[in-house]
C-alpha cells in the first residue's frame, strides 16, 4: 500500500466586495494568482491563475485551478488578487491576498472556505477592507493505486419478512 496518498483537487474561486484601485476612471479589472509551498517545497510557486475580469469588483472566475493534495507535505496556498491593466496584462497592482492550509480547504463543510484579503506589506488594513475570497475545494479523482475492492457475504441473516418472506438485506455506504 503507498505512502504518499494524493488526491487531484479543482479549486473554484469568487472574490466580493474588491476595492477599486483603478481609480474614478473605472472599477477594478481582477485575477487570481494561486500559489503553493509545501514541506518538500518551502518556497511559493504559482499553480496558477484565473482569467481576468473587466470591471467587476465582485469576480465569480470560470477558470478552475487543479493541484495535487499530497498529505505527507502539509501544503499551504496563497490566493493573490491582483488588479490587472487593461491596456497591459503584464503590468498590474496587488489587491490583497489570503493564505490556507489545503486541509483546512479541503475538511471544509461543502470544501467551501470564506476569508477576508489582506495587504502582505502592511499590517492594520481594516478586516474586509481589500474584500474577501470564497474558495470551493473539490476532489476530482485519485490515484489508480487508491481503488478498494471489496468482496461481502452475509452468513445467519435474520428474515425479517416472517415465515412466507425472505428478507432483503443490503449495505449502504456513506461518504466520510
Amino acid at each position: 500500500m503507498p505512502t504518499d496518498v494524493s488526491n487531484e483537487i479543482r479549486l473554484s474561486i469568487k472574490c466580493s466586495k474588491l476595492p477599486n484601485v483603478d481609480g474614478f476612471l473605472g472599477k477594478s479589472d481582477p485575477r487570481c494568482d494561486v500559489y503553493r509551498k509545501d514541506d518538500s517545497n518551502p518556497s511559493w510557486f504559482l499553480v496558477g491563475s484565473t482569467e481576468h475580469i473587466r470591471n467587476n469588483p465582485n469576480p465569480e472566475f470560470k477558470t478552475k485551478i487543479f493541484t495535487t493534495y499530497e498529505f505527507k507535505d502539509n501544503p499551504q496556498l496563497k490566493f493573490h488578487v491582483i488588479d490587472v491593466d487593461h491596456k497591459d496584462a503584464n503590468k498590474w497592482e496587488s489587491i490583497g491576498a489570503w493564505i490556507i492550509p489545503l486541509q483546512q480547504l479541503n475538511n471544509a463543510p461543502d470544501g467551501m472556505r470564506e476569508g477576508d484579503l489582506v495587504n502582505e506589506n502592511r499590517s492594520g488594513d481594516k478586516p474586509g477592507g481589500l474584500g474577501s475570497i470564497s474558495v470551493r475545494a473539490e476532489v476530482t479523482k485519485g490515484r489508480p493505486g487508491d481503488i478498494v475492492k471489496l468482496k461481502m457475504k452475509g452468513t445467519n441473516i435474520a428474515n425479517k419478512d416472517g415465515l412466507k418472506g425472505a428478507s432483503d438485506p443490503y449495505l449502504i455506504f456513506k461518504k466520510v
